[in-house]
């Protein structure tokens, strides 16, 4: 308890869209011990939310606040109108601590945090956008200002040692104030369908792929992530049409949206692969989904950790990935899954082949990824964080 209290956490993120950051902070937030922690979120401009935001406040009591100035495209005027509002929910609010998530939300939410006198600020990347997102000018002024911006932050954590490694090569602060916190999934989630036999394994299989429109196609090959540059979809088109010459009865599933759909589609017909290439647009039924995948494959160029690598471990799922950001640190290369460059679609679909010729290597990478997602389940996670959070405010309190 604070002075008798709960401690009141406020969690800010720039947008609460699907993907791994908006996973976490709402699971980060409803998992924290209520009988010590009151959490709340602030979030900006959202278009495609994680989850219905009224049944998450209505299911676990946590209040969500959105800020449409907050986005994450560059406005001066927007920078401006967000942080005054940021500020004022802030003072409004009187968090004991706040957390920050992202980039965005990072800068500006720390600066708001600080202006309000509040001294305990802690901040996650979720990965970073040195390299891969940005030109060089506007890359530097976001390292510019993440320096400046951990200044008055207490402890930066990373979600891999490798993320750590990047922050502090480019001084974006001390060391010391560097944590790696691997993010965890909610292993309960996929518990229903990894507890089945393997003859309902199969059952639940079947009958997702006559619903999805793909029965009688295997193997089944996907891929979900956000439709945008950074994750490499073109990459796994040019994959997909290589592969199908030796598995010409193979379904490429693709989970997301996303700018690049439309383009991403019109690549797959000039392929001629777009009979075999499944859209499937954003989904709340990802477990089911992953059920039905032979291999996953997640090509992108750069990633924070690769959340979604955790839950195709989870449902026991070789894997075949990119050695870009924290994937190496999830995924062990020859033990539970193969990773191979980024840009390289030839190497991808080589892996890809590779594991289909040789299915039973494949299920041994899966049953051994499935015993290693175990150390990245959401309560480690969550315990690591309160830690850390008490950590920072006993400090504050001994100054």
């Amino acid at each position: 308890m604070h002075n008798g209290k709960r401690i009141k956490v406020l969690q800010i993120i720039t947008r609460l869209d699907r993907g791994g950051s908006a996973k976490v902070v709402l699971e980060l937030a409803a998992h924290l011990d209520r009988r010590v922690f009151a959490a709340e979120i602030i979030s900006g401009l959202t278009i495609y939310p994680q989850e219905r935001i009224d049944d998450y406040m209505k299911r676990t009591g946590i209040k969500v606040r959105f800020l449409p100035a907050l986005q994450r495209e560059l406005s001066w005027h927007n920078e401006v109108l967000a942080t005054i509002s940021l500020y004022r929910l802030i003072r409004e609010i009187k968090p004991d601590l706040v957390h920050t998530h992202s980039s965005k939300a990072g800068i500006l939410g720390r600066l708001a945090t600080k202006l309000n006198g509040i001294s305990a600020i802690v901040h996650s990347p979720h990965g970073h956008v040195f390299y891969g997102y940005f030109g060089r000018a506007k890359t530097g002024l976001f390292i510019f200002l993440e320096r400046l911006s951990a200044f008055w932050t207490d402890n930066i954590f990373t979600l891999t040692e490798v993320g750590k490694a990047d922050h502090i090569a480019l001084r974006i602060a001390p060391q010391k104030k560097f944590i790696s916190v691997p993010c965890g999934i909610d292993l309960q989630r996929f518990q229903g369908t990894m507890d089945l036999d393997s003859r309902s394994q199969l059952a639940l299989q079947r009958q997702k792929k006559g619903e999805l429109g793909f029965a009688g196609k295997s193997p089944i090959i996907g891929t979900i992530a956000r439709l945008v540059p950074i994750k490499g979809q073109s990459d796994f088109l040019v994959a997909a049409a290589k592969t199908v010459y030796e598995f010409p009865d193979t379904a490429f599933v693709i989970v997301g949206e996303g700018e690049l759909k439309a383009s991403l589609m019109a690549q797959a017909k000039k392929l001629g692969i777009d009979q075999q290439t499944y859209f499937l647009g954003q989904r709340s039924d990802i477990a089911e989904i992953l059920a039905t995948f032979d291999l996953f494959v997640l090509p992108s160029h750069n990633e924070g950790l690769g959340r979604v690598l955790l839950e195709a471990m989870a449902m026991g799922k070789p894997i075949v990935a990119t050695t870009v950001g924290g994937i190496p640190e999830i995924v062990k290369n020859q033990e539970t899954g193969i990773l191979v460059p980024p840009h390289a679609p030839d190497r991808l679909a080589e892996a890809i082949s590779y594991l289909l010729k040789n299915p039973t290597l494949g299920a041994t990478f899966g049953q051994r990824g499935k015993e290693r997602v175990k150390i990245f389940d959401i309560q480690k996670m969550v315990e690591k964080i309160e830690l850390l959070y008490h950590q920072v405010l006993s400090r504050k309190t001994r100054r």
